[in-house]
């Protein structure tokens, strides 16, 4: 098998706005399937040799679902062929790259990922508003407008007293790096000693009050 996938950001719907290494993967592409957020407008000319498919999602309409949309790209790549993942934006940005590349990568299919410019940082710049500022602004969050997936999102539950509380609790992640002095966080589901017989919201701690 000499097939490849590349997940490619296209930033924020503007072709101009694509990277050198993102009109490069295009260019040796032998199939794109690209989102509707994606600059395929210029798909044409951007990868003349390659077949275009369409599999971008719409509210309430989804051509093809996730797994599906993830089949197709490892069907691909075992066909010898360079498939594409034009995506708006940046791909690990709100974006499914990470499962996109998962499922490649547990298919045993050669991956890469290009990133783009994300719209959360494209449109504040468009509209000529810095998003850091000495003096006024040093940090910046990106949060999705839509709600969770229950499939995705933390297991939640009602306690005795009606409150809904998550599953999840706060603890230092394994992958810190020892000998620093920063201590980075996760998040990861409470184990049966810790939780039992307790409400799941006294044990949560977040970053911040840990820190304080």
């Amino acid at each position: 098998m000499s097939g490849r996938v590349t997940l490619v950001g296209g930033g924020p719907g503007d072709a101009d706005l694509l990277t050198i290494a993102a009109v490069r993967a295009l260019a040796t592409a032998d199939v794109v399937l690209y989102d509707r957020l994606a600059p395929h407008e210029a798909l044409a000319d951007l990868a003349p040799g390659a077949d275009l498919v369409d599999v971008g999602k719409r509210p309430g309409h989804h051509a093809l679902p996730q797994s599906g949309i993830e089949a197709l790209l490892v069907e691909h790549a075992r066909a010898g062929r360079h498939a594409v993942r034009l995506k708006g934006g940046d791909p690990y940005v709100l974006g499914r790259g990470g499962e996109e590349v998962l499922a490649c990568r547990r298919a045993g299919v050669p991956v890469a990922v290009v990133p783009g410019i994300t719209s959360a940082i494209a449109v504040p710049a468009a509209a000529g508003i810095p998003l850091t500022h000495r003096g006024v602004s040093h940090l910046f969050t990106v949060v999705s407008g839509h709600a969770p997936s229950p499939r995705t999102s933390c297991a939640t539950s009602r306690s005795s007293a009606g409150r809904s509380s998550c599953s999840w609790e706060w603890a230092p992640c394994p992958c810190s790096r020892r000998g620093s002095h920063a201590t980075a966080w996760c998040r990861r589901r409470p184990s049966r000693s810790s939780s039992a017989g307790t409400d799941p919201t006294s044990a949560r701690r977040s970053p911040t009050s840990a820190a304080s």
